[in-house]
């Protein structure tokens, strides 16, 4: 049976640590699988694994596989799905829930050996309610998270250099006076308000019984980079939770690099007029060579033999009449994801 998959990434932090998580949220529509009652966690310990490998790529690549062998291995011999991975500075966690545990200690060695030389830790044990999962279960602010990530890599998809912009953020509140106290709040973290007041339900879109009556928008200049993101919008999650009221979201202005806004200006104009462009400039750089050859010429000077090149190869194609159909019409975009080792889905 195949099942759709909705992997979503965000970061979490405890009183111990922070740590990154991979979740395929396509299963918290259901409260549980009966068929896959028992849980599969396999531990690597990452701690200097820097001193086996010869680099970073090395050891990105191995895990990668490892990675994507173990999800076919485990389903093949447990009939397991793979729900989550979660990353530390010093392991990562692989987390399957499966329908059986049958010679699982041939499993745990099979395991061992896919990984030799590093500390392998697995284990399988009942988890019919899926607790383990509804505990990896984003909150509220790890969507606005998850929000951020899937944002910002659509803004990298377009071209957006993660260039520091001015960022608006829009909070709603109970009151006026909760409204006024984050406010006073958000100013002294260096945010500069754009805008509040009390919210018009038929403009907002309020539904009957909505509380949060008032809205506060602030902005300020910072990086669109995942880290700077997500440390702005916990931020301002907690001052606006502090006063009873809700973080909405944010909004940018897109800024895209100077190779995308040259594609995207190409591909405004259209063939034909990129067409009348190149004509020009071949012309003016004709113009020039012809120019330059004739007032050396005239002043009995010998011309350079790279310059003459030039000003044959400008006539040369200024006077060609074929131009390729495809000229101006082919692209390539590089898709880069936070999330490096995804597994992969058919």
């Amino acid at each position: 049976m195949a099942y759709p998959h909705e992997w979503n990434f965000f970061e979490r932090k405890t009183d111990r640590e922070r740590m990154w998580i991979l979740l395929d949220t396509s299963w918290m529509r259901c409260t549980a699988d009966p068929e896959r009652p028992w849980l599969v966690a396999v531990t690597v310990n990452t701690y200097g694994t820097s001193d086996r490998t010869t680099g970073k790529a090395a050891l990105v690549s191995r895990i990668v596989r490892f990675e994507r062998g173990l999800e076919e291995f485990l389903e093949r011999r447990h009939g397991a799905v793979y729900v989550a991975r979660l990353n530390t500075e010093s392991r990562l966690e692989y987390y399957f829930y499966a329908r059986d545990c049958e010679g699982f200690a041939e499993t745990a060695a099979a395991i061992d050996r896919a990984l030799a030389g590093w500390r392998v830790h697995s284990i399988c044990r009942p988890d019919e309610e899926w607790g383990f999962y509804k505990y990896l279960e984003p909150n509220e602010l790890e969507r606005h998270l998850i929000r951020n990530a899937v944002i910002l890599e659509s803004l990298q998809a377009r071209g957006d250099t993660a260039a520091a912009r001015v960022v608006s953020h829009r909070m709603r509140f109970p009151s006026e006076a909760s409204m006024l106290s984050c406010l006073e709040s958000v100013r002294r973290s260096g945010y500069r308000e754009v805008e509040f007041g009390r919210v018009d339900r038929a403009d907002e879109g309020r539904q009957a019984g909505d509380e949060a009556a008032y809205q506060l928008v602030v902005c300020k200049k910072h990086r669109l980079d995942l880290d700077t993101l997500n440390a702005v919008v916990r931020e301002l999650y907690e001052l606006a939770s502090a006063e009873r009221g809700q973080y909405v979201g944010w909004g940018a202005a897109l800024k895209p690099g100077w190779w995308k806004r040259a594609g995207l200006f190409l591909k405004k104009i259209g063939k034909p007029a990129l067409f009348v462009l190149l004509a020009i400039l071949l012309t003016a750089a004709t113009a020039i060579g012809s120019r330059f050859m004739h007032d050396h010429l005239r002043d009995g000077k010998e011309v350079p033999s790279g310059k003459t090149g030039f000003a044959s190869f400008a006539v040369f194609h200024a006077t060609a009449s074929v131009i390729p159909e495809d000229v101006g019409t082919r692209s390539a975009g590089i898709g880069v994801s936070g999330r490096d080792m995804r597994p992969s889905r058919q």
